[in-house]
């Protein structure tokens, strides 16, 4: 047999992963991906965070791809009694995909619906943001926040910096002096539309950081690679950016509790992505993503499972 640490040179461990891992098994290793299988599991996660580390949350209803009016109503009525019971804390944020509103059916039914969430979270001061997907949606998921923008002036959305594209949806996002979340993104593009290396992606963002700042727009840095905070933190210095311009965000499971202190200390808000479903069956996509992305999880959790075969 192969050894398991000379896989790469054999086969593309992000196809294998995806190929071959049981959901039971990605559930197991990946599970501080995810904060558990109700609301109120995401939202004891979000509070635990915010008591024991002053580190708020975005929280995001895992669930992709939903292409039944059943489920999307399900979706659309979990966001409601989220919203509905964080309605008193400020720490906490909501974080909602396209593909799990209806956008599958129209664009039409997806804009009801999340103007309906929208106008609950109006109701109790809860800010909500727009999540980028893979580059099938970046102009309908655009197209729906300029169109309730205007509606709801602390809705955010996400930009990605492998897309070539995304200096002009700078351009364009940077004249409505809104919120944005940038990221390098987590879903795999193909090189005639995406950066293929990450150092690139990295540097664009930060890059990107000072277009939007410049413009007037509040950035949410998400990303946990520390010589990229590092860097970002270099132009705060620079420019004398304060909370009142940015903040930072990573991922709930990624150990970085050193870099976030600092960040904390510095007076910036820092906040992890905190996922929770209703059920392990939507979760699983999720976290096979987080795995194929993070090659050293993946060998860890591969040789975990040969040795029980």
């Amino acid at each position: 047999m192969v050894e398991l640490r000379t896989f790469g040179a054999y086969l593309n461990l992000h196809e294998f992963v995806l190929r071959l891992l049981p959901g039971f098994l990605v559930r197991f290793f990946a599970k501080p991906y995810v904060s558990g299988n109700s609301i109120e599991k995401g939202i004891q996660k979000a509070d635990k965070l915010w008591t024991e580390n002053k580190i708020a949350s975005t929280l995001d209803l895992l669930g992709e791809a939903v292409t039944n009016r059943e489920e999307v109503q399900r979706t659309v009525n979990t966001y409601l009694e989220l919203i509905n019971n964080i309605q008193n804390k400020e720490y906490i944020t909501v974080s909602v995909k396209p593909t799990a509103l209806g956008i599958h059916e129209s664009y039409e039914y997806c804009l009801e619906n999340l103007n309906t969430i929208l106008n609950e979270a109006r109701k109790y001061s809860v800010k909500v943001t727009l999540d980028m997907e893979d580059h099938n949606y970046t102009d309908t998921t655009l197209d729906l926040y300029k169109e309730l923008l205007p509606k709801y002036p602390t809705f955010g959305t996400v930009l990605q910096t492998r897309l070539y594209r995304t200096p002009d949806d700078v351009n364009t996002l940077s004249t409505l002096k809104t919120r944005i979340r940038l990221c390098i993104g987590i879903y795999k593009e193909e090189s005639s539309i995406a950066l293929t290396k990450k150092s690139e992606m990295k540097k664009k963002l930060i890059e990107m950081v000072k277009r939007l700042i410049d413009a007037g727009t509040f950035v949410e840095v998400a990303t946990q690679d520390v010589k990229t905070i590092d860097s970002v933190l270099e132009l705060v210095e620079k420019y004398g950016w304060t909370s009142e311009h940015l903040e930072f965000q990573q991922l709930m499971g990624v150990p970085i509790r050193k870099k976030q202190n600092e960040l904390l200390q510095k007076g910036f808000t820092v906040r992890l992505y905190v996922p929770f479903a209703t059920e392990w069956k939507y979760a699983t996509p999720y976290l096979k993503r987080r795995l194929a992305n993070n090659p050293k999880m993946a060998v860890y959790v591969l040789k975990h499972w040969f040795r029980r075969l």
